[in-house]
C-alpha cells in the first residue's frame, strides 16, 4: 500500500531507487491515485500504462478501473518527464499492431 511503500523509501537512497508506477496494478488493488502521489509521487521514475479490473486481470485501456484522467493530471502536477511504457492487454484476435495503435491513440489524449 502507499503508506508502506513510502516507509520503505525512507531507508533507500532516492538518488538510486525510484518507483515504477503501474496504473493498472494500482487500480486493481483499489488504491487512490491522489493518496499514492501524496506519498511517493516525487519518486516516480517511469509509468506503466495498463488497465485492470478491481481485483482482476489486465483489460483493454479504458475498460477497467484505472482512473487515467486523475493519474495523468497528477503526473502533470509533479511535472513528470520520464518514460511511459505500454503494458497493455494483448489482442484477443491476433491483431496486435492494430490494438497497439489504438492504445497509443488512447494514451496520446492524456499527454500534453
Amino acid at each position: 500500500n502507499p503508506f508502506e511503500i513510502n516507509s520503505f523509501f525512507k531507508i533507500l537512497n532516492s538518488k538510486v531507487f525510484g518507483v515504477n508506477y503501474d496504473i493498472g496494478n494500482s487500480a486493481s488493488l483499489g488504491y487512490n491515485p491522489k493518496e499514492e502521489f501524496d506519498y511517493y509521487g516525487d519518486k516516480i521514475i517511469n509509468v506503466h500504462i495498463k488497465d485492470r479490473l478491481l481485483n482482476g486481470t489486465t483489460v483493454p485501456l479504458g475498460s477497467g478501473n484505472a482512473s487515467f484522467d486523475i493519474v495523468f493530471s497528477l503526473l502533470d502536477q509533479i511535472k513528470y518527464s520520464g518514460n511511459y511504457i505500454l503494458q497493455t492487454a494483448r489482442s484477443q484476435n491476433g491483431q496486435h499492431t492494430q490494438v497497439l495503435k489504438e492504445y497509443y491513440e488512447f494514451t496520446k489524449k492524456f499527454l500534453k
